[in-house]
C-alpha cells in the first residue's frame, strides 16, 4: 500500500482514483509520454519511481511514439512489438491491432508472452 503522502500525490497530480491505478488505459495521462507530461506530473511519477523510458514503457506503452521510434538505438522495443504482430499499419491504426492485443497472458504463446515481457 501507498503511503498517504504519495496516494494524494498521485491522485491530484496524476488525477489516479483505484479504479484508474487498477485499470490499464482508462487515466488519460497514460495516453501522454514522458515529454508531454507536465512538471507536477513528472515529480509525482518520479515518486512512484519512474523516469522517462519505465513511464514510456510501463505506462504509455509506448503507444505515443511513432513506429519508426521504436527503433531508435535509446528505445529498441521495435522487434517485441513486432513478436506481437504489430507493424506500422496497425500500429498507426490503418488495420485493427493484431489478434495478441486482445488475449489474456496466458493466451499468448510461449513466444509472445517473452516479448511482451521485455
Amino acid at each position: 500500500r501507498l503511503p498517504t503522502e504519495t496516494r494524494t500525490l498521485v491522485s491530484t497530480r496524476l488525477n489516479y482514483d483505484e479504479n484508474s491505478w487498477n485499470a490499464y488505459s482508462t487515466n488519460p495521462v497514460e495516453e501522454r509520454d514522458w515529454s508531454n507530461l507536465e512538471p507536477l506530473e513528472k515529480d509525482a511519477a518520479r515518486r512512484l519511481g519512474y523516469d522517462q523510458y519505465s513511464w514510456d514503457c510501463w505506462q504509455n506503452h509506448f503507444q505515443s511514439y511513432r513506429w519508426i521510434d521504436l527503433a531508435l538505438p535509446y528505445i529498441q522495443v521495435k522487434q517485441w512489438w513486432e513478436a506481437l504482430g504489430w507493424d506500422i499499419y496497425s500500429w498507426n491504426q490503418y488495420i485493427d491491432a493484431p489478434s495478441s492485443d486482445d488475449l489474456g497472458w496466458y493466451e499468448l504463446s510461449v513466444e509472445e508472452r517473452d516479448a511482451a515481457s521485455q
